[in-house]
């Protein structure tokens, strides 16, 4: 049945074994390329090429048409710095909002104030001394100001850091001092005399044990109100006692006559007599020894004292003597 089929049906046959061989031939044979730059605008359908047809990296700026690319080609937030060439960039600047670059400069001893929307610069005097009136605790003027008044109070101060020499004469007065803060450590040696010491500002209880010698006490200044009851006893009271010494005087002859107080002793008084029927001797001087004044009324220590006389008889001598009264 088969045969009979084939025979009736052979050219049928035929033509379909040539049929399937020529197609199999063709799938046999590679595809054909495109030819480097063959692809050009001309033969691309508008909008048909998409991503995925273009390789990464593939698309140099040789490719691009110019002005072909434009935000819509763009997807966005894909470009980064490193895709743009910024000398390619013509961005028009607003002065009022985007600052140009500083093109101006200031001179020597100068510094810059201010940058202006064009990039022009105001400058200004760069160190040096300052100028104009002084404010707050500084009055007068620069260079120089000076402190205002009670600019100055305790908490300006350090601790223990005002000397003698810092301070003007007579600027420490009561008022300046607070209630019983001085003590003895406060005050330098012969600080504190009669001028600094109001009337009755003294009494016992703010001398020190002790504290008063012959020293602090000058000539004639205590008296009867000035010392307590029972405050001068046997004590209290130094030692006096007279030292003296004479010499002959020829007729008509001067001289001085010295008499000394022991060492460690102090002249208080003195003077001097002497000559014989007719006082024919003179007193010529009556004085300290040392000759740092002629009476006691400074306070100050002697070590004796000078007599001198003159005799004033021609023709007999005259016997003359001097004493000290001297006191430990």
């Amino acid at each position: 049945m088969i045969s009979a089929y084939i025979r009736n049906n052979i050219l049928g046959v035929v033509a379909i074994f040539l049929a399937l061989c020529g197609v199999g031939h063709s799938f046999e044979k590679k595809a054909p390329k495109l030819r480097r730059n063959s692809v050009t605008s001309k033969v691309i359908k508008d909008g048909q090429v998409l991503s995925r047809d273009i390789g990464d990296g593939a698309v140099s700026r040789a490719d691009l048409a110019g002005d072909s690319v434009d935000g819509s080609a763009v997807k966005d937030d894909s470009l980064t710095g490193a895709d743009v060439d910024e000398a390619s960039l013509d961005i028009p600047t607003d002065p009022t909002k985007i600052q140009t670059r500083v093109s101006g400069g200031c001179a020597a001893g100068e510094s810059i104030r201010a940058i202006n929307e064009n990039g022009s610069v105001t400058c200004q005097g760069a160190g040096g001394p300052p100028s104009g009136a002084a404010g707050g605790d500084l009055t007068g003027t620069y260079p120089n100001p000076g402190l205002a008044a009670n600019s100055v109070g305790s908490s300006e101060v350090a601790a223990d850091s005002l000397t003698a020499s810092d301070l003007a004469a007579d600027s420490v007065g009561s008022s300046e001092v607070a209630a019983n803060s001085l003590t003895a450590g406060d005050l330098a040696a012969d600080s504190v005399g009669s001028s600094e010491v109001a009337a009755d500002a003294i009494g016992s209880s703010e001398i020190t044990t002790n504290a008063v010698g012959t020293t602090e006490i000058a000539t004639d200044s205590v008296g009867r109100l000035d010392i307590g009851p029972a405050a001068v006893g046997s004590t209290e009271i130094a030692d006096l006692f007279v030292q003296r010494n004479g010499i002959t005087l020829d007729p008509g002859e001067s001289a001085q006559l010295s008499i000394l107080c022991p060492g460690g002793s102090t002249a208080i008084g003195g003077g001097g007599g002497g000559g014989i029927s007719g006082n024919r001797a003179r007193l010529l001087i009556s004085e300290p020894t040392d000759g740092t004044a002629s009476a006691l009324v400074t306070g100050d220590a002697f070590s004796g004292w000078r007599i001198g006389w003159e005799n004033t008889d021609a023709f007999s001598s005259a016997s003359v003597h001097g004493y000290a009264i001297c006191i430990d």
